[in-house]
């Protein structure tokens, strides 16, 4: 079915002045509810909230695994982050709260983007939404208190999911370009994504000077630019969402492997 489908299709029996998701494998404190409750009274100028994500683990991480966190991969925030105006990019699935009127003004989630019930999806399924809220000048506040453990199993603790991961995230931020609602930025739909693989190339440039300078944190907190290149490659490859001509990810995966032979070597 889709994540974003279902969550339109539960918008129909929407009721009160606050819309609160989260995810499956995320657990929530016991005053979760009550800390964005707090920030939305609080703060009646923001419409988009999001709270603490911090990661609860199925066994002891492996040392390169922490390097990973905060940041997308586990989708974990910063336990730093001081409550406060922040981008909307920090306010994630496993915890986040939208004004419902948002939704009676006909805003939906875009069903073309997020989990589908494949592996290697495009990630961003509400990050699409909440830059469109912030095109239209909606603003977003972080709930330091309001926290949430996300669950990471172990077989999300392998190098091959994390870098399947890359790849999700990559063909995300390929599809987020296309929408892009900031004047001058959409993206032709057959348009190479030059400039997110331009900002690419320039991570590995940082990610080999980290390694030779003997930063390991600093290299191995970086995500992995050719995988994610892959999905950026596979998403062009595909287009964009709701093309006439059919694409199977599978293959748009497979087919990628050449054009980002130089990039991946």
């Amino acid at each position: 079915m889709g994540q974003n489908r279902a969550r339109n299709a539960g918008l129909s029996a929407l009721e009160g002045d606050l819309l609160v998701l989260t995810d499956d494998d995320a657990v929530p404190r016991p005053d979760w509810l009550v800390e964005l409750r707090t920030a939305a009274d609080r703060h009646r100028e923001f419409a988009m909230f999001g709270g603490t994500v911090l990661p609860r683990w199925a066994r002891p991480p492996e040392r390169w695994l922490l390097h990973w966190v905060p940041g997308p991969t586990f989708a974990i925030t910063d336990r730093s982050l001081p409550a406060g105006p922040v981008k909307s990019s920090f306010v994630n699935s496993p915890n986040m709260a939208l004004r419902t009127d948002i939704f009676r003004a006909s805003y939906r989630f875009d069903e073309r983007i997020g989990p589908d019930g494949t592996s290697i999806y495009a990630m961003g399924s509400e990050t699409e939404l909440t830059r469109r809220l912030t095109a239209q000048g909606l603003r977003a506040w972080h709930c330091r208190e309001a926290i949430v453990e996300h669950i990471i199993r172990p077989h999300q603790m392998t190098r091959r999911w994390v870098l399947g991961r890359a790849f999700k995230y990559g063909r995300g931020q390929f599809r987020l370009a296309l929408k892009d609602p900031r004047p001058g930025r959409r993206r032709r739909r057959r348009a190479a994504p030059v400039r997110l693989l331009a900002s690419l190339g320039l991570r590995c440039l940082r990610l080999a000077d980290a390694k030779c300078r003997g930063r390991p944190r600093t290299a191995s907190a970086a995500p992995d630019p050719p995988r994610e290149a892959r999905g950026l490659v596979g998403g062009w490859r595909c287009g964009a969402p709701g093309r006439s001509r059919t694409c199977d990810p599978r293959n748009a995966r497979q087919s990628s492997r050449a054009r980002t032979h130089l990039i991946s070597s």
